[in-house]
């Protein structure tokens, strides 16, 4: 099963301020996707653009946190 982060939450992952995400999806390729007004983010994915990029280092106890919280 996919684990899901929010906007705030990703931001909080990737150690950077919620403002930051915009220019990330627009310019950096983010992986995301849109469900109505929301932005989501599949953990899997952002980990692999993080390593990818090589200079954004998430925050790896907070994905595992994630993944403990997601209802099976």
């Amino acid at each position: 099963m996919k684990t899901l982060l929010t906007s705030p939450e990703v931001a909080k992952f990737l150690r950077i301020n919620r403002v930051s995400l915009k220019p990330l999806r627009e310019e950096q390729d983010m992986p995301f996707f849109k469900v109505g007004r929301k932005y989501l983010y599949d953990v899997d994915e952002i980990l692999v653009w993080a390593r990818d990029r090589g200079g954004c280092k998430p925050d790896q106890s907070f994905a595992a946190n994630a993944e403990a919280e997601t209802p099976s």
